[in-house]
This record gives C-alpha cells, sequence and structure tokens, in this order.
C-alpha cells in the first residue's frame, strides 16, 4: 500500500469480477492507473456528469465562459447553479495543483459574485446554444427540470468553488481550509483519479480532501466589536 505527499494512504481500487451467477464466488481484481489526460477529459466528464462535483444536482449553465476582467480575459471551466439558485464555479487541474490556482478562483469569484440575474440568463441560454438538444431552452425551463421545482429561487445569493485536480497539494489544501473555516468562503478541493482494469473498463474515483468542514463566517475585527458594544 501506498502513500501520497500528504502521508494518506492510497487505498487501491477494485472492480468486482464474477466466476459464477453467486456474488460470494467473485474476486476482487485490482484497478491501475491510466495514463489518460485527466483535465482534457474530465472537463468533459463534469459537464455532462455534473452531480460529481458537488455529490448534489448542478446544472451547467458555462464551459470555458469568458469573464472579462479590468486586465484582460479569463475562462472559468464549467459554471452552473446549485438549487438554491447559488453560483458553482469549478476549476480543473490535471496533475498536482499549482499555487496560482487559488488566485485564479478567488479571481473568477470576484467576477461572479457581481453578476446580475439578467447576465446570468444570458450566460446560461448563450450555453444552451452550444449543447445538441438545448438550443431552445431558457434557463427556467433548464431549472425546472433539473431540480424538479416549481419556482426560481433568488439567483447569487452565495458562491461555492471547486477545484479538481489528479492530486491536491498540501499547500492548496491548507490555503482552502483556512478560507473554509475562517473567512466563510465555500471552497472545496477533491482529487479525481482514473483507473483501469485488465479488460479496458475504466473506473473514475473521487476523494474530498477540502469541503466537509463547516463554512465559518469570520471573526469581527476589535473595531467592528468596540462599535458592537456602543
Amino acid at each position: 500500500m501506498n502513500s501520497d505527499v500528504r502521508g494518506w494512504q492510497i487505498m487501491p481500487i477494485y472492480k468486482l469480477q464474477r466466476k459464477g451467477n453467486d456474488l460470494s464466488d467473485a474476486e476482487l481484481v485490482e484497478a491501475s492507473k491510466t495514463g489518460l489526460k485527466l483535465e482534457g477529459h474530465l472537463e468533459g466528464w463534469l459537464e455532462h456528469s455534473p452531480w460529481a462535483i458537488a455529490q448534489e444536482p448542478i446544472l451547467i449553465i458555462g464551459r470555458q465562459t469568458t469573464a472579462a476582467l479590468e486586465d484582460g480575459r479569463v475562462f472559468p471551466d464549467l459554471l452552473g447553479l446549485d438549487i438554491e439558485g447559488n453560483i458553482v464555479i469549478a476549476e480543473l487541474k490535471k496533475g498536482n495543483t499549482p499555487r496560482e490556482v487559488i488566485a485564479q478562483l478567488l479571481e473568477y469569484a470576484a467576477w461572479a459574485s457581481e453578476l446580475s440575474d439578467d447576465y446570468i440568463h444570458e450566460i446560461a441560454e448563450r450555453y444552451f446554444l452550444s449543447v445538441p438538444l438545448l438550443e431552445e431552452k431558457t434557463l427556467e425551463e433548464m431549472f425546472y427540470s433539473t431540480f424538479e421545482i416549481e419556482e426560481m429561487p433568488s439567483l447569487n445569493q452565495r458562491l461555492r468553488l471547486f477545484i479538481a485536480a489528479e492530486q491536491i497539494s498540501p499547500t492548496i489544501s491548507r490555503v482552502c481550509r483556512f478560507l473554509r473555516t475562517a473567512h466563510g468562503v465555500d471552497v472545496n478541493c477533491i482529487d479525481f483519479s482514473v483507473y483501469q482494469t485488465e479488460s479496458g473498463e475504466i473506473l473514475v474515483n473521487s476523494q474530498v480532501v477540502v469541503g466537509q468542514e463547516d463554512v465559518i463566517p469570520p471573526k469581527k475585527t476589535i473595531s467592528e466589536r468596540w462599535s458592537g458594544d456602543k
């Protein structure tokens, strides 16, 4: 059994291989990691299976959406909405996460935090035009069918940020955990690993590295506490 750079034990991924009709006679066959270029594939996989980002339904409304900033343009990998109308931003990286991914994600968050309802509708419907069978759909129609509800909530009340990578580095996980537990930023880190069995079947494993901790609002400063006591 191996350990990664965080000291965690890396558990093998197994496929259950039957020998007959009785499951008790089956055996576990270990899958090996593949050489697939995860970042390019993962973006498409999560676009088509967005529930795997947060383990709940997510409506994707943008892929590589152009975000115009003062000093240029950036392109969040995936943009979505959850059932409460909160914006979900997912940034995907191949291999070990570089330090700059946090600055990149926060830059996207600052841009998304200022999006109006009208502009969110515009982004979504521009994206639907690029997806076969969704060209005529509105955001309301897609929201109702995705979440099986009959009324749209207020949009963009909160941001949910996700970093998905083959390996979340200790530095990235430590900083994201600090942002989550000390500054109230809903940031999550997920490891995705791809395995292949001897028969060629592709298996994908995910591990939440940051995201199970409570999102804790920042503490009041001394001046804020003093003014509140007046």
